[in-house]
């Protein structure tokens, strides 16, 4: 029977006893072996399960990066015809072959793409397996091939535009395209790409990613296509598939990015937003309206967007947010003003560092540290003098003085020496390193006897980045034995 083959390290099998169990209650046969542990012997039956999996997900984590058992696994998938889906449990390097594959980003639990991996699955039980192996459609001529893309594509453009019409039969359809090929197959699996129905969108995402670059001439093309829904779905194809070519297609893509975001199809949305915020200073515009949708997910992603653009335009439609209800959405937007460092921003993050949320701090005095004005120091010294701040929110706030450096906060930071948390001690003694004003010394030198040997240590880091005398007079008398204590004077 065909299968799921789940490719994994040990490390991972909580995940995948969740994995294994939601696509079992998706309707999926499930094959994962236990990991074979390092010298042991290569069992029979997992070529066997290979050869008769139909997809084959891949658990990437650091450890199955490294695997040579995870590779032959996925290498094998390939070879055998297979859809080799990768997901992401955890930032790692991975193969430039999988990255080609479009791998799902897992690191987040709860916004784990479940619903795409399983609409990517039932595409491939219903077709990729099949057609992987009977090479029929390799066995057509040039000709045969294009007259019956032309023709399919033409049948698949008529369902499209039926809203009754079966999503798994026009899948599938779409998956025979994406064998075939051509300007005809590329242009209706563009115009797919906007349906509102899961399954077609995966399955046109699928097989415009099995034509590759091929694809992108006429996904090009389309941009400036007179069909408004060519337009948007060919934008967002590329935005999925190929970004740079996106970007280089400049302001022509942003009128059918533009249309993308006023359709009720969330990751679409977000795709055409996160697009946007590649294709420079042109999408502003469109990014900034984008702030007031009504979909989450959408403003959440024009905040971050507008921060990587980092244009100053930009920053009265994030201060506006900044002043928004949705404290997640607040701390984007202080993330994204520190990033543009327009000096404009100050008197919002400033009194965003009295926010109600303590993520909302973190980042307002992240921001400020990033913006670098010594205007926000008065500021930044307060929310530290706070005996009820929460400690990230503390340490980010000594981090963003370091980063201003101006030795204006050398006293206040001085005093925090002798807080009772001994990571803001070592936070302090850091900071006062990166400033380098002589005041510190003396302060640092009583530092070097802190109980803490964290503290010990980045005091007498501190010292050394002292331009003084005095100060790396101080340094000299000292070694430090690598473990939480000194040798004691050199000499």
């Amino acid at each position: 029977m065909a299968h799921v083959f789940i490719s994994y390290v040990s490390a991972e099998s909580p995940f995948v006893e969740r994995l294994r169990a939601r696509l079992s209650e998706a309707g999926f046969a499930v094959w994962a072996a236990e990991p074979i542990r390092a010298g042991a012997e290569w069992h029979e039956e997992i070529d066997t399960a290979l050869r008769q999996a139909f997809a084959v997900v891949i658990v990437l984590s650091r450890a199955a990066s490294a695997s040579p058992f995870v590779a032959y696994e996925w290498a094998c998938g390939l070879g055998a015809g297979a859809d080799v889906i990768p997901i992401q449990v955890e930032p790692t390097r991975m193969h430039p072959r999988l990255r080609a594959l479009n791998p799902l980003d897992f690191s987040d639990a709860q916004r784990a793409p479940w619903e795409e991996l399983i609409g990517r699955l039932r595409i491939s039980e219903a077709t990729r397996a099949s057609l992987a192996k009977t090479g029929e459609l390799g066995s057509l001529t040039g000709r045969e091939r294009a007259v019956l893309a032309a023709e399919l594509a033409a049948l698949a453009d008529s369902l499209l535009g039926d809203r009754c019409a079966e999503a798994g039969l026009l899948a599938r359809l779409l998956a025979v395209l994406g064998r075939l090929g051509g300007s005809p197959a590329v242009r209706t699996l563009a115009r797919a790409m906007p349906d509102a129905r899961p399954d077609v969108r995966y399955a046109a995402g699928d097989a415009l990613l099995a034509l590759g670059s091929a694809a992108l001439p006429d996904l090009l093309a389309a941009l400036t296509d007179d069909d408004p829904l060519l337009r948007e779905g060919a934008a967002l194809a590329l935005a999925r598939l190929a970004p740079e070519a996106l970007s280089g297609a400049g302001e022509a893509a942003i009128p059918a990015l533009v249309s993308a975001l006023r359709r009720d199809v969330g990751p679409l949305r977000e795709a055409a937003v996160s697009a946007l915020g590649r294709m420079g200073k042109a999408a502003v515009p469109a990014l900034l309206h984008a702030l007031d949708d009504k979909s989450w997910d959408v403003r959440a992603l024009a905040a971050d967007a507008l921060g990587q653009l980092g244009d100053p335009a930009a920053v009265p439609g994030l201060l506006r947010v900044l002043e928004s209800d949705d404290a997640d959405l607040r701390a984007r937007a202080a993330s994204a003003l520190g990033r543009i460092g327009q000096r404009s921003a100050l008197p919002g993050l400033i009194r965003a560092l009295h926010d109600r949320d303590g993520v909302v701090r973190w980042w307002a005095a992240e921001a400020l540290g990033r913006i670098g004005d010594p205007a926000a120091i008065a500021a930044l010294l307060e929310a530290l003098r706070r005996p009820d701040e929460e400690m990230g929110a503390r340490l980010t706030a000594v981090r963003a003085l370091a980063r201003i450096g101006d030795p204006a906060a050398v006293p206040d930071l001085l005093t925090l020496l002798h807080d009772g948390y001994w990571v803001t001690r070592e936070a302090v003694a850091r900071a006062l390193g990166e400033i380098g004003d002589q005041a510190a010394i003396a302060g640092l030198e009583q530092a070097l006897f802190d109980e803490q040997p964290a503290v010990r240590e980045a005091a007498l880091e501190a010292l050394s980045r002292i331009d003084s005398p005095q100060a790396q007079q101080i340094v000299a008398q000292f070694r430090w034995d690598g473990t939480g204590d000194w040798l004691g004077a050199e000499g």
